[in-house]
């Protein structure tokens, strides 16, 4: 130690040394710039910065040296051997350039290689330009000092590469301080290793004056090559830093969503976008931690698209997609990692609402039908197996007319207020759904089934008062049916069926409330084994239409037929219209059965040769089908009957339910050129005035205003009255069910123009007074 420090300040110009040591400091620090660069550089542009970095690099070491080497006296002269002076400056900068590639290749541990070889490379350039050193005197060497200067060398070196990768102030400073002390430590531990003995002293100078203008000449060049490159470098580099700066910004700010660029954790760029998100400025963010903004940021993982969220300044979160991208160099120094942010918070909304619509009705709030259904299962599921549950389905008998009566809008504000009193009396203990129209649903769980009848009540009478428009009370009846666990299992699907069976019971009873059986299973299995075996008979070629003969009592000639269906079952035969016609209205079949007699009844009237007219029935349920009008319109065109030939009856009960509706439907059925007829006059309670309202072509009187006439005087006096009223209105009567001449002389003798029954002959399967060339004769059977 005390040889090393008598070195430094007896043997040397101090002025020349602390020279020395700014030009090591200032090489150190452009090489650790560049070493920087290198490591940032892609393959092709890494090997131009590791070019300028060795020279720069190698530059500083040899001129650091001979510098110093200036600045030593040893008291004897010295000259410099030129060829040796030169090699190590060719040493120097190919050394360093091996150390800078090491230090960047994807090799075991290539920053402490880089070190290694630049500690090599600096200890090579001293003692080959120590050995350039010539002096007329005995240099002798301490091996331990040289030892000692080279592992002081190595350990600095390999110090000093380890942390040339950080990209911060105090990093560099740290890195290029390591660096120019590599370099001193193995100079000046070199330099304390050699000992000079000087030879007697020839009568020559002591100082070769033209090796020190050498040297001096030399290390100017040497310094404004380290300058201009250090100046130059940093020019680039700066441009460089701005123009990839100018594209990050340009980058980011192009994109919608939001855009983030970080090194190191801290936020380097963002974009408009991300400033809106975090309701903060841009020069707010700019330097933040990412952990700050993402909670754990820092364990997210990349290349994957991830849910997070974004903190706001009011501590508000914000719902993100994220997306982590990070440019990972071969041993960056400063890796840039991109995040992309989307605001999700708006789908989110979208998708819970979304979900809601899908488990809840939009009307009432309640639970819809999957969504019941869903929950119910649960319940079941997860309720211990004792528990008993009862299900009850609620349904709107005349719920139909308040819609059409008084409106939809009417009709939603109902369903509204009626969910709503199912809410309060049901309580949250009770799963209630809306099934869709007005089928209503609910699960409770039943201690006690006088109880759960006794809410059954309850929500009968819920149901009965729904506030209407303008403040009105509007009154539907209500079926309710109900299902308990003990007699359907916990199966919702059975509870649901079976709790229907029972509301269709009660509806067809006309009770309000009504709790499943068993027994009603083979009501069920009846009426879904006809709606089967009828749908089949429609569609096949089971059905059969039988003709009536309708006569004139004017001069007793045929005027035509009324169509009768008939059911040829093939197990119980023919089976007659009042064993199916009531199910089939019941079931909806009605319709497709009507529209069956009417194309049927048209094509085969078409094809008799006497222009004789075919009465056809026409159900109410029918005449409210929007299908009607085409069907008719349809099998006329198909058949090529003129409309006139066609008569349809209808019963006064078409009228019960939209009377408005109706008689437009049968006055576009009268435009058409088809006459219509009211059939069964006289057994209902509003046939009078139907004759007022709408002008019937012909009216049927029933079969129980003809049966007792003859016999009984009312029954007379009611008949004279019926054939009065026809003559007022200028309508032909029809007498249906005559079957006796006492009967038909009867109806003679008071004017009757018309007559049906089976005094002239029961139903034709083929209508023998149509047929052709034949002169029917009209015998009473």
């Amino acid at each position: 130690m005390y040889r090393l420090a008598s070195c430094i300040l007896l043997e040397h110009d101090l002025t020349l040394l602390v020279v020395a040591i700014v030009i090591c400091a200032a090489g150190s620090l452009i090489t650790v710039r560049l070493l920087q660069r290198t490591f940032s550089s892609s393959s092709t542009a890494r090997i131009g910065w590791i070019v300028v970095g060795a020279i720069v690099a190698g530059s500083t070491v040899w001129c650091t040296h001979f510098v110093a080497m200036l600045a030593y006296m040893p008291g004897v002269p010295v000259t410099y051997d030129p060829e040796l002076t030169i090699a190590s400056l060719l040493l120097a900068t190919i050394g360093c350039s091996i150390a800078f590639g090491l230090a960047c290749e994807t090799i075991p541990f290539p920053r402490i290689m880089g070190g290694l070889a630049f500690a090599a490379a600096v200890a090579v350039m001293h003692y080959v330009g120590m050995a350039a050193l010539t002096v007329n005197a005995v240099v002798t060497w301490n091996i331990p000092s040289v030892v000692a200067s080279v592992v002081a060398a190595v350990g600095l070196g390999v110090f000093a590469f380890s942390h040339a990768h950080v990209g911060s102030v105090r990093g560099i400073m740290l890195s290029a301080g390591l660096l120019a002390l590599t370099v001193a430590s193995l100079h000046f531990i070199g330099m304390s290793a050699m000992g000079i003995a000087p030879l007697p002293y020839d009568g020559g100078a002591t100082v070769d004056e033209s090796a020190r203008g050498f040297m001096a000449i030399a290390v100017v060049v040497v310094g404004i090559l380290i300058t201009s490159v250090g100046f130059g470098t940093f020019i680039l580099d700066r441009e460089a830093r701005l123009l990839s700066a100018s594209r990050l910004r340009h980058f980011t700010e192009s994109a919608v969503d939001g855009m983030v660029v970080a090194s190191e954790g801290r936020l380097v760029e963002v974009n408009a976008a991300f400033e809106g998100m975090t309701q903060r400025s841009r020069e707010a963010l700019l330097g933040m931690a990412m952990g700050d903004l993402v909670p754990g940021a820092a364990e997210l993982p990349e290349d994957k698209l991830i849910v997070s969220e974004i903190l706001r300044v009011d501590g508000s979160a914000v719902p993100v997609e994220l997306a982590i991208r990070s440019e990972r160099m071969r041993a960056s120094a400063t890796p840039l990692t991109v995040f992309a942010f989307r605001d999700i918070s708006r789908r989110l909304e979208q998708e819970r609402t979304i979900d809601y619509l899908e488990r809840f009705d939009s009307l009432t709030g309640l639970l819809n039908r999957d969504g019941f259904r869903n929950a119910a299962a649960d319940r079941l599921r997860r309720s211990p197996a004792a528990a008993e549950f009862a299900l009850l389905t609620l349904d709107l008998d005349d719920f139909r007319v308040v819609n059409e009566v008084h409106g939809q809008r009417v009709g939603d504000i109902v369903l509204g207020n009626l969910a709503e009193r199912l809410r309060e009396q049901c309580g949250a203990e009770c799963l209630i759904g809306r099934l869709g129209g007005d089928e209503f649903v609910i699960l409770t769980q039943s201690r006690d089934r006088y109880e759960t009848l006794a809410l059954a009540e309850e929500l009968a009478g819920a149901f009965i008062a729904g506030v209407g428009r303008d403040g009105s009370t509007l009154t539907c009846a209500i079926s309710v049916g109900v299902a308990f666990t003990s007699e359907s299992g916990t199966k919702l699907g059975t509870l649901l069926n079976n709790a229907a069976l029972a509301q269709q019971q009660a509806r067809s009873c006309e009770q309000a409330i009504l709790v499943y059986d068993r027994s009603m299973d083979e009501i069920a299995w009846r009426r879904r084994t006809f709606v089967k075996e009828f749908a089949e008979a429609i569609a096949g070629d089971q059905l059969e239409l039988h003709y009536q003969l309708q006569v004139s009592l004017e001069d007793d000639s045929p005027v035509g037929y009324e169509a009768l269906v008939r059911w040829n079952h093939p197990e119980r035969g023919f089976v007659m219209p009042g064993d199916f016609i009531a199910q089939a209205e019941e079931t909806g079949l009605i319709v497709d059965l009507g529209n069956w007699v009417l194309r049927t009844a048209c094509r085969e009237a078409a094809r008799w040769t006497r222009p004789l007219s075919v009465a056809v029935n026409v159900s109410p349920l029918q005449l409210t089908d929007p299908g009607l009008i085409p069907a008719l319109v349809a099998a006329l065109d198909e058949s090529g009957l003129s409309p006139q030939r066609l008569e349809l009856e209808v019963t006064e009960t078409c009228f019960a339910k939209d009377h408005a509706a109706s008689q437009a439907t049968l006055e576009a059925i009268r435009a058409i050129g088809v006459s219509v007829s009211m059939d069964d006059f006289g057994v209902g309670y509003s046939s009078i005035g139907l004759l007022r309202t709408f002008p019937f072509d012909k009216i049927k009187l029933d079969k129980a205003l003809v049966d007792n006439i003859g016999n009984d005087l009312r029954a007379d006096g009611v008949l004279r009255a019926v054939l009065s009223l026809g003559n007022a209105l200028e309508v032909p009567i029809l007498a249906e069910g005559v079957e006796m001449p006492l009967q038909l002389e009867h109806l003679r003798r008071h004017g009757c123009h018309l007559v049906q029954g089976y005094i002239f002959g029961r139903p034709e399967r083929i209508p023998t007074a149509a047929m052709p060339e034949m002169d029917c004769d009209l015998r009473i059977a």
